[in-house]
């Protein structure tokens, strides 16, 4: 029997999710919370809850498909995290290649196909992985991340906290990725990156500051 999740979030992220987990074997999506949208709207079939209030008296769990601007989601799983009684399980799509030397963290979701994990890897709480990730050894990517689509990383990389990887973005090995940084799309990263900046460009290149809170 599937079990069933209640998705945080109508937009892009979370209509793919939802169309996703109809072939996911173990997941099912019940409906969404959407602060923007009224409650009893029908979203790909699927019905909208209420806002994220609603899910003061949930018992269950829960999948945040907040994914543009990681402090933005970190705050709503705080708001949400006040109800004891919601788990932020990880999700992953059937057919994820990925080794038992792999570590993933609560809430972390895997949402598409065509993503390899491979060896000794450690995945933080809260990230949102899209598809066609590949992910090499001996890496990490830390809490709150956003790796959008065709994202390629190399061996031994460390990944701060609440960073965003623009699609098609590419990470030498070896390179150590500050703290909320963001990574332009198509960005070729072959040199450290420190904490609060955006990069963009081939090789990546300094564009400018990143606030503490997100772009």
């Amino acid at each position: 029997m599937k079990r069933k999740v209640v998705l945080v979030g109508a937009g892009g992220a979370g209509r793919e999710l939802a169309y996703s987990l109809v072939k996911n074997q173990e997941w099912e999506a019940i409906g969404y919370v959407d602060d923007t949208i009224p409650a009893g709207t029908m979203v790909n079939g699927l019905p909208v809850f209420g806002g994220i209030d609603w899910l003061q008296n949930y018992q269950g769990n829960v999948a945040v498909c907040i994914v543009n601007n990681p402090h933005i989601k970190e705050k709503i799983i705080d708001r949400i995290s006040n109800n004891i009684y919601i788990s932020f399980p990880v999700i992953k799509h059937y057919d994820v290649s990925m080794s038992d030397t792999v570590s993933l963290g609560e809430g972390t979701i895997i949402a598409h196909l065509n993503t390899q994990i491979t060896v000794n890897v450690s995945v933080a709480r809260h990230v949102w992985i899209n598809t066609r990730f590949d992910l090499g050894h001996d890496s990490y990517v830390g809490e709150f991340t956003t790796v959008f689509t065709n994202v390629t990383v190399g061996g031994d990389v460390r990944i701060g906290s609440h960073c965003v990887l623009g699609s098609g973005s590419i990470i030498k090995p070896g390179t150590t990725i500050g703290n909320n940084v963001y990574i332009g799309g198509g960005a070729v990263v072959v040199k450290d990156v420190p904490d609060n900046v955006v990069v963009a460009g081939n090789p990546a290149k300094y564009l400018k500051d990143n606030p503490s809170g997100g772009l």
